[in-house]
């Protein structure tokens, strides 16, 4: 499951990776950025001021993800999103094992 045949999903969007850290590092989908679950509002407003300095809280698209359909970190991560005013917020549900079902490999951050 490539992002329209590239190797990661495009610019104008942040795929948000909300599992543990140490899982992430291991393997996570290609241009995913981790924050955690719990500090999550004040680590996306700091990528998001990074990345993208102008965007538009309505239209800057958040793709959540987690481990697969039974976690609900997904969910409430869009929820906190939702409460800093962003609304344009997307589940990727099956999360990483939903990805390798698919055949598709996670991308590594161990060094």
């Amino acid at each position: 499951m490539k992002w329209l045949g590239k190797p990661k999903p495009p610019e104008e969007l942040l795929l948000i990776d909300l599992r543990a850290e140490g899982d992430y590092k291991l393997g996570h989908l290609p241009g995913a950025v981790w924050m955690p679950v719990e500090k999550l509002g004040d680590a996306l407003e700091a990528e998001v001021a990074r990345r993208f300095p102008n965007a538009n809280r309505r239209k800057l698209p958040l793709i959540f993800y987690c481990y697969g359909p039974g976690c609900i970190r997904s969910r409430n991560g869009s929820t906190i999103a939702a409460q800093h005013g962003y609304l344009n917020l997307l589940w990727f549900r099956d999360g990483t094992l939903g990805w390798r079902q698919t055949g598709e490999k996670l991308v590594s951050s161990s060094p």
